[in-house]
């Protein structure tokens, strides 16, 4: 069974290319950069060297390849058209197209799929293009929307992984950008990947759903706290850093967002392999020393 990934060479993209590769599927990858292609070649991805925004780099992939996993940042407005085009009632593309919890708005309070209040602009764009997917007659369309993701010193906690290890950056205190207190719901890389495979083998389920995917959801504090511990700076002083004015996510990363993957569990038989985030770092800081 064929499947086409696009952005293949980033950080969701590539484990997903990976995870599937090593249960039997055969993969073409998506990248813009050709210096992605050994690394690809090296875990039996098929590079394709193309941009999403450039149906004519991909358009012979789509004829082939059954399954659609969109990890891509934008561009998604370009292929959709593509993508049904070649999709038919007897024999019909899967797209799975990945958003994010961030759509979701402040939640105070865990959350279903359906619970949308996302910040206009960008978000709400992304919220408008979900509904285009799980509705389009012309496909299996499925959203899968990660958590904050982490694992191998990337994702969401790569972007502080160097500041909740690195205290001597910071002359040895813990510095959290934004509030402290605020909470999101993590993921880690290897359970978000099995979420796609799961979406794969049960497609018809699937189909027009959208699938939260995260499960534990600590405070800012007690993962900086517990980084810093395992770091081997355990009475580190902490301090909040405010996001710069010019960070135009700011206010999107200090949202407290809470999301449950009941639905994924019940449709999907999803369920977490890697403990709560906070005792997952200590593989995290080893991951982080050798890079």
């Amino acid at each position: 069974m064929s499947v086409l990934v696009f952005g293949a060479g980033g950080y969701i993209g590539f484990a997903v290319a990976q995870y599937l590769r090593a249960r039997g599927y055969t993969v073409y990858g998506l990248i813009r950069k050709p210096e992605h292609s050994k690394k690809l070649s090296q875990h039996e991805i098929h590079p394709v060297i193309g941009d999403i925004t450039k149906p004519e780099t991909y358009e012979k992939l789509l004829e082939q390849c059954k399954f659609i996993i969109d990890t891509s940042p934008s561009g998604q407005q370009v292929a959709f058209p593509f993508i049904k085009k070649y999709s038919s009632p007897q024999s019909k593309k899967i797209y799975i197209f990945t958003s994010g919890v961030l759509v979701h708005g402040t939640q105070e309070s865990l959350c279903s799929e359906d619970q949308v209040n996302p910040p206009k602009g960008f978000m709400q764009d992304r919220a408008n293009y979900e509904q285009q997917v799980v509705h389009s007659p012309e496909i299996y369309g499925i959203v899968i929307r990660p958590g904050f993701v982490y694992g191998y010193a990337g994702g969401n906690c790569g972007l502080h992984v160097d500041a909740m290890f690195n205290l001597s950056k910071n002359q040895g205190k813990i510095v959290v950008k934004g509030n402290k207190n605020r909470k999101h719901t993590w993921v880690h890389i290897y359970d978000l990947a099995h979420a796609y495979l799961l979406t794969i083998e049960h497609f018809p389920t699937a189909s027009g759903q959208i699938f939260d995917i995260a499960y534990s959801y600590p405070t800012y504090e007690e993962i900086y706290r517990k980084a810093a511990a395992v770091a081997g700076f355990p009475n580190a002083e902490l301090v909040e850093s405010p996001f710069p004015p010019e960070n135009s996510w700011g206010p999107l990363l200090n949202m407290t967002i809470l999301t449950s993957y009941k639905k994924a569990q019940n449709l999907l038989g999803w369920t977490p392999a890697h403990p709560n985030i906070l005792d997952d770092l200590e593989p995290l800081y080893e991951a982080w020393k050798s890079f």
